[in-house]
């Protein structure tokens, strides 16, 4: 519990927190996915992106949640203190599902962005934007596998498909 609110919560699409009618408690993750670190101007920021939800007959269900949470460091030691936690509103969205593998990676020409999951039979996504800093309009590409050996784990050459 952070400031009452309850870590790794599930939400529904309109943001009410999921309750496990047998305890009448939030049903919550056990799998953050991703933990992304994010400093904006001198404040520090936590994206939680939960995936699973373990222990429930509902598993599949059930959708997931992100949070962000506003973090403190000690200037001493450098120890990281969440201080707030809220959840991500995607009930304009409709909910959000598995949000997986995030991550912060800013690419050198401040347009691309690269997405994946960690899960079976899956894609790899390359998105480029128009515009540098600016995600609102751009390309989507999906990576084609091409197998070119099967050592140490195999290896591969990647085709970008335009979608």
């Amino acid at each position: 519990m952070i400031n009452g609110k309850t870590a790794g919560a599930t939400y529904d699409a309109k943001g009410n927190v999921i309750t496990d009618p047998s305890t009448s408690k939030p049903f919550v993750s056990t799998s953050p996915d991703s933990n992304s670190l994010i400093k904006v101007g001198d404040k520090l920021y936590l994206v939680n992106h939960y995936e699973g939800i373990s222990g429930t007959k509902t598993i599949g269900n059930l959708p997931k949640s992100m949070a962000l949470n506003t973090v403190e460091q000690d200037k001493n030691t450098g120890k990281l203190t969440v201080t707030d936690m809220k959840p991500i509103d995607f009930s304009a969205d409709g909910g959000i599902w598995t949000p997986c593998a995030g991550s912060l990676s800013p690419m050198p020409d401040n347009r691309t962005v690269y997405m994946g999951d960690d899960g079976s039979y899956t894609m790899m996504f390359m998105y480029v934007a128009d515009k540098t800093k600016d995600l609102s309009a751009g390309t989507l590409y999906a990576a084609r596998w091409k197998q070119t050996g099967d050592q140490n784990g195999g290896s591969a050459n990647l085709e970008w498909v335009k979608l």
